[in-house]
């Protein structure tokens, strides 16, 4: 009688360390998707896909830029969400047919990420679908980045490359922040 009740026990303490176990993994994962947030993602779904990038890498420009604070304007005068600039939001709604554009507009979410969409497409297809080099003209302009690989006669960005601290930092924060988004949301995780 004695070994069954020990053995009852170790069963039902066995049970118990699952079970906390357990809850203890889907807290983790809340708390990692808590820091790592999907958020407007009917718009960020649709316009990435439209524009052929990873709806993941949008979300990780969105979280670095603005942490998700649409009425987010920088020092440097850009907006919203994913600080678009005012010059490169009014380039983009010509190119991609969004009529009555005005710089305001780049508050809205829904206009705001359909020009970062095509911004980040754009920078992609002009690098060679290079997430690195892309993101630096995202963050220092294009016209920098093609400086930077014209003097070093290279078709992608290295991080010796870049004379902008700001720029290497943010590089790293895209694909820090891109590879948890992948990790957190990916099916089978």
């Amino acid at each position: 009688m004695l070994v069954n009740k020990k053995r009852f026990a170790a069963v039902i303490s066995f049970m118990l360390i699952c079970v906390i176990l357990l809850v203890g993994l889907l807290n983790v994962k809340k708390m990692r998707q808590g820091a790592y947030p999907i958020k407007y993602s009917g718009y960020v779904e649709k316009y990435a896909a439209e524009m052929g990038i990873d709806k993941y890498l949008v979300y990780a420009v969105i979280k670095a830029e603005s942490n998700f604070d649409e009425k987010a304007v920088s020092d440097k005068g850009a907006v919203g969400l994913m600080q678009i600039m005012p010059e490169t939001g009014k380039e983009a709604a010509n190119k991609i047919g969004i009529n009555n554009y005005s710089d305001e507009k780049l508050l809205e979410p829904k206009i705001n990420i359909r020009i970062g969409c095509y911004y980040i497409a754009f920078l992609m297809n002009r690098y060679g679908n290079d997430i690195r080099t892309a993101m630096a003209a995202y963050n220092a302009g294009y016209g920098n980045v093609d400086n930077w690989l014209a003097r070093e006669q290279k078709d992608f960005i290295d991080a010796d490359d870049i004379p902008f601290g700001e720029t290497k930092k943010y590089i790293v924060k895209i694909i820090n922040g891109y590879e948890k988004y992948k990790e957190i949301y990916e099916e089978g995780n």
